[in-house]
């Protein structure tokens, strides 16, 4: 399971999942399969930006509860009081250097959500690899220092590819607030990114600077995955990724930096994904599900749409040929999960 960055709009995952687990339960039921966690069914769930925390949450939060706790943390993360915004609209005024959000406040509502969650602020990406019945947990970050190379950081390293360095003592906190750290929006969050040296830190920025769309960063191999299932946060008919910064002398300075280059839109990594698996003859192992329209019409902090956002994602899921996709999808899902070994390849989201 992949899901590109995009703010506030991480939403439409979580309306995904939803709808999934639904059908994958009905799926069951057809089976008389006893009933699993939806997060049991993926080997991997990675994200960058947004769909970092998002990958947090469908590790380990039942998926009734999702919507409601991504309504929470945005609200706190981008509700400024009228004090907070007269300050920030004069600040920027005379500086428009100024980060249009509180970093502070985005550490406050991870790690609320974290305690929500069982894990406390402290939790490391170690302690989320070794919950009962989670996926290996990536989340894409990138280091100011390198732009164009995204940092993949996992919950249980052992099961990634060869080339990937054991991250997993990163704080799950640090790393989710890196991987959302949008220039323009937040500070960069230091990380030990060298377990040798626990005490050299190195300042990392929003994953979506290297990889807005995470799939590639996981080096997949088509022969060896059964089935991917990338979720887009827009409708796919919006090409280029602004990560809704205005232009800004800010964002003027990281593309003198190089980062400009690399800000690459999540359609044509879908794109090049799509080539990839079709070059291997297993086109069917890889699925992208994009955003209804209005996605593209939201901007990344505006809180106060997810009402309307889950309202829209929830009506795409009722059409009759996304509902019957989705019933399919979940049979296959299901399917993998409990194909004899040698049937298919092991299963991965």
């Amino acid at each position: 399971m992949s899901i590109d960055a995009g703010g506030i709009l991480g939403v439409h995952a979580l309306v995904v999942f939803e709808t999934l687990d639904a059908a994958v339960k009905e799926e069951e039921l057809a089976r008389g399969l006893p009933s699993r966690p939806l997060s049991s069914y993926f080997d991997q769930v990675a994200g960058t930006s947004a769909g970092s925390l998002v990958s947090v949450l469908l590790a380990c939060a039942p998926v009734d509860r999702m919507v409601d706790m991504w309504a929470t943390f945005a609200h706190g993360v981008f509700c400024h009081s009228l004090l907070d915004r007269c300050r920030r609209a004069w600040a920027h005024g005379v500086n428009i250097l100024v980060r249009k959000a509180s970093t502070r406040k985005l550490r406050n509502q991870l790690a609320v959500a974290l305690n929500d969650l069982g894990l406390g602020s402290d939790a490391t990406m170690a302690d989320l690899g070794a919950r009962r019945n989670t996926p290996n947990v990536s989340i894409v970050v990138t280091s100011a220092r390198e732009a164009g190379v995204p940092i993949v950081v996992s919950s249980r390293s052992s099961e990634m590819r060869e080339g990937f360095a054991d991250l997993s003592h990163i704080r799950i906190l640090d790393a989710t607030a890196a991987s959302s750290s949008a220039p323009s929006f937040f500070k960069p969050t230091p990380l030990a990114l060298d377990r040798a040296q626990p005490h050299l830190f190195t300042p990392c920025v929003d994953g979506a600077l290297a990889a807005a769309n995470p799939t590639a960063a996981l080096r997949l191999k088509p022969q060896e995955t059964a089935l991917v299932i990338s979720i887009g946060l827009s409708s796919g008919t919006k090409r280029g990724a602004d990560l809704g910064a205005k232009p800004t002398v800010t964002n003027l300075f990281l593309w003198l930096k190089g980062f400009g280059r690399i800000i690459v839109d999540p359609e044509r990594i879908h794109e090049e994904m799509q080539t990839h698996f079709e070059w291997a003859e297993r086109p069917e192992s890889y699925v992208r599900i994009p955003a209804p329209d209005i996605y593209d019409r939201a901007e990344l902090d505006e809180f106060d749409k997810i009402p309307e956002l889950v309202a829209a994602s929830r009506a795409m899921f009722k059409d009759p040929e996304w509902a019957h996709k989705i019933r399919r999808l979940a049979k296959r899902v299901v399917a993998i999960k409990f194909a004899q070994p040698g049937k298919a390849p092991p299963a991965s989201g």
